[in-house]
């Protein structure tokens, strides 16, 4: 395995599925790696995006007008956090899969999880691929 130290273009396919319905983000990004893991940067929406791993645990950063995090950890609960101004919002998250593993061309992430609104709770399940885009690309 090639410890990679520079940042490396990839491309960042990201589905999700909550409630029969489908989401697809396909963007260009830049890959890091760093001590036990990686970060993972792009631009969607006009936001700046991170997802951060390290080992089998999934952080998701994004700064905008309106910004989200989330952590991922395996059978872990914890809190999805918005903030919006000076106003911050708490959502529960209950975490039951988040599997981190390389492949030959980069990395795949695999989620489900339970964000808990008030009574209501929405389940998402979410599949992440990191490509390496090759010299020749």
């Amino acid at each position: 395995c090639t410890i990679m130290k520079e940042i490396v273009v990839c491309d960042v396919e990201i589905t999700t599925f909550s409630g029969g319905m489908r989401s697809h983000v396909s963007v260009r990004g830049s890959f890091k790696e760093e001590k036990d893991g990686f970060t993972v940067s792009y631009l969607q929406d006009g936001d700046m995006v991170r997802l951060i791993a390290h080992g089998q645990t999934l952080r998701m950063v994004r700064n905008g007008e309106t910004s989200l995090t989330m952590t991922f950890a395996e059978n872990m609960t914890g809190a999805m956090e918005l903030r919006m101004g000076e106003n911050i919002g708490i959502v529960p998250i209950e975490t039951e899969r988040c599997r981190i593993n390389a492949v030959r061309d980069g990395w795949r992430l695999a989620l489900r999880y339970r964000l808990h609104y008030t009574q209501e709770c929405q389940i998402f399940h979410g599949n992440i691929a990191v490509k390496f885009i090759s010299e020749e690309q």
